[in-house]
């Protein structure tokens, strides 16, 4: 028996199309704004840890995030490689820090960044992770429990 030309024609325009656009910062950022108020403290510490899968993503959401009102004051810290983020965390601590879990671990292994004190941890655009990364248990089991994770 052969196909009618009414039941393959169905079929062939119902395909599934999807397109994969990156991720809008600037819009992620204003989502972080108020985690980004409550990294507040009178120690200098990393208070708001902002996980993202790349180095890319890191840079290009810290621009984001330092261009809203609520960065005033605060140091944003972009980790788009483990020896970049030791230097920067060496030179003067930083309230905020994004960066993949690959590079936040890299930074714990060397001991250059302390995660004690971070009370919101937010993952950004967490779909793109591997989340069975060693890396990514790594930097979780540092946090604190009571911390918020966005």
């Amino acid at each position: 028996m052969t196909a009618t030309p009414r039941a393959t024609a169905g079929s062939v325009r119902s395909a599934h199309v999807a397109f994969f656009m990156p991720p809008d910062w600037s819009r992620i950022a204003r989502h972080l704004v108020p985690a980004l108020e409550r990294a507040t403290g009178d120690d200098p510490a990393v208070r708001l840890l902002v996980l993202v899968p790349d180095s890319g993503a890191a840079l290009a959401l810290t621009r984001a995030l330092a261009s809203t009102p609520a960065a005033e004051g605060r140091r944003l810290v972009a980790g788009t490689s483990p020896a970049r983020l030791q230097r920067l965390l060496g030179a003067a601590p930083a309230d905020v820090v994004v960066g993949s879990p690959d590079t936040v671990a890299a930074a714990l292994a060397a001991s250059a960044i302390k995660l004690g004190e971070v009370k919101t941890v937010v993952f950004a655009a967490a779909d793109e992770m591997d989340h069975e990364a060693d890396a990514l248990a790594t930097v979780l089991a540092e946090v604190p429990k009571d911390a918020a994770r966005v």
